[in-house]
């Protein structure tokens, strides 16, 4: 399962056109998928689900976009007075999946940290030695300099 999902990949899941997606976005004010900072629309599972029943109303029930728009409403508010403090709980706490993907990515990240970490160290005493070297050099150049000055 992937966090998001693009809008033809939506699309595709339904067998309906990408506009008809941008069409009920704006029909729908429920549906607000996340855009990327290119603007391409993101879907999550949550925009998926409402997606899935706003394609059942409207082609499988036969509900107008009025009535759809009416019966979404009644669902949530019926959603919302059934839910009790568990239920919002259970609901705001990451599912275990998902944060077995977190793990996986925060692993990821400090496995690259400690990559980055092992460059920075190697370049420091490469950068460290070149220091070494120059000054060396700087200090033979001196003696040269000095005893081409007593001849």
């Amino acid at each position: 399962m992937k966090l998001y999902y693009s809008i033809k990949e939506v699309a595709e899941m339904l067998n309906v056109n990408t506009s008809l997606l941008r069409f009920w976005e704006s029909e729908f004010p429920q549906l607000k998928p996340n855009k990327t900072t290119g603007g391409a629309r993101v879907y999550t599972e949550k925009d998926i689900a409402l997606v899935r029943e706003i394609y059942r109303l409207t082609k499988e029930c036969g509900f107008t976009l009025d009535g759809a728009r009416q019966q979404l409403k009644s669902q949530s508010r019926k959603a919302a007075a059934s839910a009790d403090d568990a239920t919002a709980i259970e609901t705001s706490a990451p599912s275990t999946e998902k944060a077995e993907q977190l793990e996986s990515a925060l692993k990821e990240s400090t496995d690259r940290a400690a990559d980055l970490q092992k460059q920075i160290n190697n370049l420091r005493e490469r950068h460290n030695q070149a220091i070494s070297s120059l000054r060396q050099a700087r200090q033979q150049l001196e003696d040269l300099k000095t005893s081409l000055q007593k001849d």
